[in-house]
């Protein structure tokens, strides 16, 4: 599971939290529930646009040494 995984997921369950919320009330705390949506959904889609600059690559530390390494033959 990568490391941002959680962060995602979470990001997402406020977006929905935030908007289906905001419906339901009215006035200051309606407001704050769609800021937080707001807020989440760009921490979602910057975690997202990682995943998928990243996606396919190898990170450096989970590369086999060995693999790397020239070997005598």
């Amino acid at each position: 599971m990568d490391e941002n995984t959680q962060l995602l997921a979470l990001s997402v369950f406020f977006v929905a939290i935030g908007f289906f919320g905001s419906i339901l009330l009215d006035g200051w705390a309606g407001i704050l529930l769609v800021v937080i949506a707001v807020t989440s959904f760009f921490i979602a889609s910057t975690i997202g646009l990682r995943f998928l600059a990243t996606a396919g690559i190898p990170r450096r530390d989970t590369v086999c040494r060995e693999c790397l390494e020239p070997t005598d033959s």
